[in-house]
């Protein structure tokens, strides 16, 4: 598997600047976490933990996107996948995901699946962070 690295609520970076980057919005009160450097996306992805949940970082030619890094279909871990363009291949089942909008962009025939959870990402000089997930329910 690629690096991973564990941010802490001290790395939080709340109110940097910085470029904001393609995938899910962020609103003007996002608690940002201080994730990792560019130069930690080695080759072009870095998996990274953020209150509990794995978080996929890939730089995709619009810039960094930022995605939970489980198959929505069975949960697998996509930090493995096959990237072309803007397009991640779960290494599990060959499914594939348009990594900046998050929606299926192939499935089996008369198959849906549920979209990639995004999270929104931003570069402060050399740092990457991403927004604070939001809390999730208990599983029941």
């Amino acid at each position: 598997m690629r690096g991973r690295r564990r941010a802490t609520a001290e790395e939080s970076g709340a109110e940097m600047p910085g470029a904001e980057m393609p995938g899910a919005a962020a609103d003007p009160g996002t608690d940002w976490v201080d994730v990792a450097g560019l130069g930690d996306l080695s080759p072009g992805r870095l998996v990274v933990e953020v209150d509990g949940i794995s978080v996929l970082i890939v730089r995709v030619r619009a810039g960094l996107v930022a995605v939970e890094d489980d198959c929505p279909h069975l949960a697998r871990s996509l930090a493995d996948g096959r990237v072309s363009g803007r397009v991640i291949e779960c290494p599990g089942h060959s499914y594939r995901w348009d990594l900046v909008t998050g929606q299926p962009a192939r499935c089996p025939s008369g198959r849906s699946r549920p979209p990639l959870v995004r999270l929104a990402v931003r570069v402060a000089g050399d740092r990457i962070l991403l927004a604070r997930p939001e809390a999730r329910p208990p599983d029941e």
